[in-house]
Order: C-alpha cells, then structure tokens, then sequence
C-alpha cells in the first residue's frame, strides 16, 4: 500500500512541476529586446515570439485589434479575450505575440500583454 501511494505521488509530482516548465516557457519573454512592427515584418520567422510597444487603435471584429507601434506603424493583431482583460483602446502597452506566416501572409497572435 504504501509503495502504491508512493507511486501515485511521484507521477502527481512529476506532473506538476513538467506543466509548471511548460507554462513557463510558453509564457515567458525571457530576453527578447522590444521591435516594432516593420523590423517584424521585414526580419521574423514563423513562430517567432516578438515584443512590441504601442498601443490598440481600434477593435476591427471579434478578436482582431489594430494595434500601433511607438513608431505610427499599424497591423490588425489577434488577441485572445484571456489576454484582453482591463484594458481600453489609445493605452500604451507592451505585447508579446507569435509571428504566424503562412502563404497568405503574416499575422501576430497576442499572448501576453502588459499595461505601461
């Protein structure tokens, strides 16, 4: 009995801190330096996570926003409601999102974002 219940922990632990990591690494910017949207359209690659400031100019439809950077360059972005909680449009804030490239061409997924 008691070598099950120290089984059953184990895999409980083990759980726990590999989706902790998880998270983690899939929330983190880490050390990525802020761009703007031009240097991001020029210079990314798919899936590439990416910081920019600025702020939402406009909510286009359901989750797309047009968002502007600190240099006047616009791109509609995709924000999920997760993301979108407290905020307004015309605030500065610093994003963190996925650059998705397709054949179609490119658009940034908003995974994080932080008031200024």
């Amino acid at each position: 009995m008691k070598k099950l219940l120290i089984a059953i922990l184990s895999v409980l632990i083990i759980c726990v801190v590999g989706s902790a990591a998880v998270f983690a690494a899939r929330h983190n910017s880490g050390n990525i330096q802020p761009t703007t949207i031009a240097e991001v359209q020029k210079n990314s690659y798919d899936d590439q996570r990416v910081l920019i400031e600025g702020q939402f100019t406009k909510h286009v439809y359901d989750d797309i926003f047009t968002f502007q950077d600190n240099n006047g360059t616009e791109m509609n972005v995709e924000v999920d409601d997760d993301c979108w909680f407290n905020l307004e449009l015309n605030v500065p804030v610093q994003i963190l999102a996925e650059v998705d490239k397709d054949w179609h061409g490119m658009d940034l997924d908003v995974k994080g974002i932080k008031k200024l």
